[in-house]
């Protein structure tokens, strides 16, 4: 029998870094974006993932 393996899985886009301000004034940072939002759960499901982006 031959072994199947998943392809490699690349996000390409940006992430997002969001304060918060929490009810004591004090604030928090949340990371988002919809291609960080995809890659973080599939890499959680052990799928082979990268994430690619530019810093400007």
């Amino acid at each position: 029998m031959e072994l199947v393996t998943a392809p490699r899985i690349i996000c390409l886009g940006e992430g997002m870094v969001e304060e918060r301000v929490a009810p004591d004034g004090t604030l928090t940072a949340h990371y988002g974006g919809d291609t960080l939002n995809t890659a973080i759960p599939l890499a959680r499901l052990d799928c082979d993932v990268a994430y690619a982006t530019a810093l400007g």
